[in-house]
């Protein structure tokens, strides 16, 4: 799950999708670290979910990566995006 995770986030293809299972997996660590003290309440896992947020929330994909490129193929004259509705969540 890792490796696919940073594979796509690496390559830019569906970005949201991988940053928001990264998400999940950093708070996850964080919270299977945790041992109550408040003291430690931001560490760098709880850190590094808010990133993995923040990369899914702008669709950093789109920018430099392949998510642009998957979202203008046409195929029998529709986009994916057009053919598949809920693709739109996952790539824009």
């Amino acid at each position: 799950m890792q490796v696919l995770i940073g594979v796509a986030l690496i390559a830019g293809a569906f970005v949201r999708l991988a940053a928001l299972g990264g998400a999940i997996q950093m708070s996850m660590f964080y919270l299977g670290g945790w041992d109550g003290a408040w003291l430690a309440l931001f560490g760098s896992t709880l850190i590094y979910a808010v990133v993995f947020l923040a990369i899914a929330v702008f669709g950093a994909g789109r920018i430099l990566g392949l998510d642009r490129c998957i979202e203008q193929i046409e195929v029998s004259g529709q986009t994916p995006v057009e053919r598949l509705s809920k693709l739109r969540y996952v790539l824009s």
